[in-house]
């Protein structure tokens, strides 16, 4: 079977207001939702629905297809689906601070040894009694010493190029 039998191309000429084939939908299905290294990239999405496809002709036709208006909308309707759907599964966060609690005293005791684990404990716990979730570092600006830093260095600089006009003078 040649290549062209089993890949479908998008042509400039089209209608960009065309409906998707069943396959395009899928191969947007594919790079918004496919396993990993496949998820994201329109070009193996596509060699996954056309598996005869060259890594050339899906890069193309999977860009072209992208370029739709009709695509854009699926992509953005499954974007909706997803976040709809995780948005459905959310746990309110005072209902995770007994997860939290077990996971800071298994580590208290010595059980747990995870520090990521420890510190999403902490940032949930901290996160549900109203404690600030987020640290800044601030730096206080001393004139005093800016201003020695500056002589310092103006000064050194000073007695490089006195040494070395000195040492260009002499020859």
């Amino acid at each position: 079977m040649s290549e062209g039998q089993d890949v479908e191309r998008v042509s400039p000429s089209e209608t960009k207001d065309r409906e998707l084939s069943v396959r395009e939908r899928q191969v947007i299905t594919e790079y918004a939702t496919g396993e990993d290294g496949v998820a994201g990239n329109i070009t193996r999405s596509y060699q996954k629905i056309f598996p005869n496809a060259n890594y050339n002709t899906a890069s193309v036709a999977g860009s072209e297809l992208l370029k739709l208006p009709k695509a854009k909308e699926f992509l953005e309707e499954l974007h909706r689906q997803a976040t709809e759907l995780a948005a459905g599964q959310l746990i309110p966060w005072i209902d995770l601070l007994p997860l939290a609690q077990a996971v800071i005293v298994a580590t208290t005791k010595g059980k747990l040894r995870n520090r990521l684990a420890y510190e999403a404990a902490v940032y949930l716990t901290n996160r549900v009694i109203g404690s600030p979730v987020t640290s800044h570092d601030i730096h206080i600006r001393d004139d005093a010493r800016i201003t020695r830093a500056v002589t310092a260095f103006a000064k050194r600089m000073d007695e490089e190029r006195r040494v070395a006009d000195g040492s260009n003078s002499r020859r």
